[in-house]
């Protein structure tokens, strides 16, 4: 049965005491809640994070009473306190504006040890004062359910301490604005302004308000002497980037704008963005001291909507003029640019940018986004991992989940680990990340325990070629070595 313990304010051992050990203990911790601590300093104040590596802290920045009034500075205090006590730890915040429920969770060694579901929100009185309930969990199957299902709601997966400022001039200019304050509504100080600065991630066509979106641009990705070709095979799949603009500023693009970049040397789209900024020009030391800058003096930030596909656009083969071709068939005389004309002439004669006719904009970027989240049929790589890449693959993830089945009916032993990882990230992600650790694993060491080294992976992979080839040379001796070690090709029970 699995280890359920109540956690009660109402005793010893309540939420704060509960959270500030399992937090010291651990290399990794994941906090979700909507309320926070106004200053988290006083909180953080006689922990000790040194063993930590990273931090993640999950919560929302909807209008609901005047925590848009409190939160940048209380998301501010807790960068400043992680970074003034503990430069080694990685921080993370990130934005669910669905998010109601307070879930902590807390990794080590890479495994989730410990989880706290609760009516407890990260504030003093929801830690302490308050009557509050939850449950600490420490069954690893509903951890790691817990945290695939908090990180699949994540909608904004990168604040970073720029952003929080930002948000923090528009509190200021709310306050200016309304000096009085308001008691009776919810505050809206326009922080989902910010946020549209913001990288989001899983963007979905039917989302994008298209009406609001003014212009469209076909941008060139590349240079005559520098060209983007699909056998370089060069990756867009960054969140953000700079999207640089010759001379002349190009005054015509602004915050919301959609820019669907090509390759020149292939004239397939690349990635589509939207505009997060203004474009800026270089300074002049920047343009003296570099060449490319001097050619390309305006930039502006881009979010890229389609990173997977950018991260293969080669793969797809999506020619912008194929797509003229489509579009005119279907749409008659419907322009292709906001000029009125039906090709892509401009770009031929060098242009930094073309705006298109929103319908054609429209068209190319809603098919764009089709392929990014597509389902595996139109997604290789996708399709390759959710089919475990291969026929091969497939088979030894198989063989993974048979193995599981052998240790608990042969040895007597549940892998139960084992298996979440199996299901989780593959049995060739699993088997491959067991052979290449520094260390056995816990398992190895039982089943060694037990007389069953047989039923290793690594014993496993090593005595069925059939599957060699999914293995580099390293790898399958890295087997060899280790099971020796363990006496394995001595061991007459091994050798039947």
């Amino acid at each position: 049965m699995s280890d359920v313990r109540l956690v009660s304010n109402s005793k010893s051992g309540n939420h704060n005491e509960l959270l500030r050990r399992l937090i010291q203990e651990c290399d990794e911790a994941i906090l979700v809640s909507p309320f926070l601590f106004p200053d988290f300093s006083r909180w953080l104040d006689g922990l000790d994070l040194s063993s930590m590596r990273t931090l993640t802290l999950i919560t929302t920045l909807i209008p609901r009473g005047d925590d848009q009034l409190k939160k940048p500075d209380s998301l501010m205090s807790l960068w400043t306190s992680i970074k003034e006590n503990w430069q080694q730890l990685a921080l993370s915040i990130q934005i669910n504006n669905s998010l109601h429920g307070k879930v902590y969770l807390f990794r080590t060694d890479g495994e989730l040890t410990d989880g706290i579901v609760s009516s407890a929100n990260l504030t003093q009185s929801g830690l302490a004062n308050n009557h509050e309930w939850g449950i600490h969990l420490t069954d690893s199957n509903i951890l790691n359910d817990l945290y695939a299902d908090v990180n699949a709601g994540v909608e904004y997966p990168s604040i970073s301490p720029e952003m929080l400022q930002k948000m923090q001039a528009f509190v200021d200019q709310y306050r200016r604005s309304n000096p009085e304050g308001s008691k009776t509504h919810d505050v809206d100080a326009s922080l989902y302004n910010a946020l549209k600065m913001v990288p989001r991630i899983n963007i979905h066509a039917g989302e994008i308000d298209w009406n609001s979106v003014r212009n469209f641009f076909f941008k060139p990705w590349g240079t005559r002497d520098d060209p983007v070709r699909k056998e370089d095979r060069q990756s867009f799949a960054n969140l953000v980037e700079d999207l640089d603009f010759p001379k002349g500023k190009p005054s015509d693009v602004n915050v919301g704008d959609i820019v669907i970049c090509f390759g020149t040397g292939s004239r397939c789209v690349v990635s589509v963005y939207q505009a997060l900024s203004f474009p800026e020009e270089r300074s002049k030391e920047e343009q003296e001291r570099d060449p490319h800058a001097k050619r390309w003096p305006w930039l502006l930030h881009g979010q890229n909507y389609t990173p997977r596909f950018g991260g293969q656009w080669w793969e797809h083969d999506v020619s912008i003029d194929e797509l003229v071709l489509e579009f005119v068939e279907l749409y008659g005389d419907v322009p292709v640019t906001a000029a009125g004309g039906s090709s892509l002439g401009a770009l031929q004669f060098g242009a930094g940018r073309l705006r298109l006719s929103k319908e054609f904009g429209v068209f190319v970027a809603t098919k764009i986004l089709e392929l990014e989240l597509s389902n595996s049929d139109d997604f290789k790589e996708e399709k390759a991992a959710s089919d475990n890449e291969s026929q091969g693959e497939r088979a030894f993830h198989e063989e993974m989940i048979n193995l599981y089945q052998r240790a608990f009916a042969e040895a007597n032993y549940r892998a139960r680990v084992f298996i979440q990882r199996v299901e989780t990230d593959g049995g060739l992600t699993t088997a491959k990340s067991l052979i290449n650790a520094a260390q056995v694993s816990d398992g190895y060491t039982e089943l060694w325990d037990r007389g069953f080294l047989n039923l290793t992976v690594e014993a496993f992979v090593l005595e069925n070629e059939r599957f060699h080839p999914l293995f580099e040379a390293d790898e399958i001796e890295r087997c060899r070595s280790r099971l020796g070690a363990y006496g394995y090709f001595t061991d007459p029970r091994y050798r039947l």
